[in-house]
């Protein structure tokens, strides 16, 4: 190996063995370098675990904000997945929604319902800044978790009508709409009875 294949190797030891200072000290000067080795992957996500366990704020969040890189770069759904597991135990409000977003579209259904609930308790007051996006996502959960798949559509219909200006009430409404579409269905409120008198005259 190489000097810096090496010396990342051995940060990867350290943070194994619970050397979390140490990894992050013989990471940094690889990670902050202006030309990334290829190989660089595993240990970046190495510094990233490394700067979380760490008990002091400024570092936990440097190494979210590394998963959160890696989610905004990701291309497969392990990636994407790999990140979002760091990202759901984040303070940062942005970026446990951007997990639960994740385990949303990736079919986790679990992971995002007790993400939401997690995210929900810490939130308090301030749940109101972000309660379009979790009741899409609420709803999103329902329509996939519910044996009654009326009630997650009329969920996902309820975000679209009350907030049609926002990216959530649009994806609510395409996955209403989605959800209709496969089941050979319509809205309830859209549908419309044939007046009997047409219905007679048709059958005459």
């Amino acid at each position: 190996l190489g000097a810096l294949p090496a010396r990342a190797e051995l940060a990867a030891l350290l943070h194994g063995d619970g050397q979390h200072a140490e990894a992050v000290q013989l990471l940094q000067p690889i990670i902050d370098a202006p030309i990334s080795p290829k190989w660089l992957g595993p240990y970046e996500r190495v510094y990233g675990d490394s700067l979380i366990a760490l008990s002091d704020p400024a570092s936990r969040a440097k190494g979210f904000a590394v998963f959160a890189k890696m989610l905004s770069e990701s291309r497969t759904r392990a990636q994407r997945l790999e990140a979002a597991n760091r990202l759901a135990n984040s303070p940062d409000p942005r970026q446990r929604l951007d997990a639960a977003n994740v385990y949303v579209n990736a079919g986790e259904w679990g992971s995002a319902d007790s993400t939401l609930t997690a995210l929900d308790a810490s939130l308090g007051t301030a749940r109101q800044k972000h309660e379009v996006e979790i009741d899409y996502l609420r709803a999103r959960i329902r329509l996939a978790t519910d044996t009654n798949r009326e009630a997650g559509r009329a969920a996902l219909l309820a975000v679209a009508k009350s907030h049609s200006d926002t990216e959530a009430g649009r994806l609510a409404l395409m996955y209403a709409a989605r959800s209709y579409f496969s089941a050979g269905e319509g809205p309830r409120e859209a549908r419309k009875k044939e007046p009997a008198e047409a219905v007679k005259q048709r059958q005459t």
